[in-house]
């Protein structure tokens, strides 16, 4: 039995057992094991590890630990390049969990690729997230341990609002945001339609104020500027402060 000596961020205390929150942890394993192995065994899923050093050295999750190592695991550190996996395509995709619904419209809503299916099952967000380079959210640690998802981020908060705040964040999406560009149900990217088009899906009221509409040519669901969308406008400058100080950008599609 060989074992290994397992230093851990802090920021990662959270994935370990109320009794195993400590910096240092003690690992017995039988040779051969790859780190991700051990890291998972403490319930750290791999998506959540971004660097890790090995006596020192950097070096990928698949090392083979051997007796005696110490290792050293951070998370996502802000000028920090991530030894374990390559940079995040961009623009960035997202597959989500069918718990998280609510978090997919709002990513839709700032404009961003977000795949979320009620029958979703485990091994069709795994293949998605390796076939597509999507990242998987989630609150499902066994979920984000599959081998297949190369990014991934295990989400916290339980509410939705909460939620987009702390992906934006982790994330970094303020830069990439084009919102009400996409259909919130169905995720598809919406097209300008004329008043003429869409004639018999909007409110005669609505009509009389509003020219500019934006349908969804899977869903035909129609948008507009409601009395939402100055609320909307507020939120998405609380999550991402000076976004509008250049002026607002267009709602349509260029």
């Amino acid at each position: 039995m060989a074992s290994v000596i397992i230093v851990i961020h802090p920021r990662l205390h959270r994935f370990l057992g109320a009794g195993e929150r400590q910096a240092q942890q003690v690992r017995h394993f039988t040779p051969p094991a790859p780190l991700r192995h051990l890291l998972e065994t403490l319930g750290i899923p791999h998506t959540e590890v971004d660097r890790v050093l090995r006596n020192g050295r950097p070096v990928g999750l698949e090392e083979r630990a051997e007796n005696g190592d110490r290792v050293a695991v951070f998370p996502w550190i802000r000028g920090r390049d991530s030894t374990v996996r390559p940079a995040r395509p961009s623009p960035v995709r997202f597959v989500v969990d069918a718990h998280l619904s609510r978090l997919a419209k709002y990513l839709r809503w700032l404009g961003f690729d977000a795949v979320c299916e009620n029958d979703i099952g485990d091994a069709r967000i795994a293949r998605l997230a390796s076939e597509e380079c999507r990242v998987v959210l989630s609150r499902d640690r066994g979920l984000l341990m599959r081998a297949e998802i190369l990014h991934g981020c295990y989400v916290w908060a339980t509410d939705p609002g909460e939620q987009l705040a702390e992906v934006v964040e982790r994330l970094q999406l303020c830069d990439g945001l084009r919102p009400f560009s996409r259909c919130l149900e169905c995720n598809a990217l919406l097209q300008r339609a004329s008043a003429l088009e869409i004639e018999r899906m909007v409110p005669t009221d609505v009509r009389q104020w509003e020219t500019r509409y934006l349908a969804c040519p899977a869903c035909h669901r129609v948008y507009w500027r409601g009395s939402h969308y100055h609320a909307m406008q507020e939120r998405l400058g609380r999550l991402c402060p000076g976004w509008g100080r250049a002026g607002p950008r267009k709602v349509e599609q260029d």
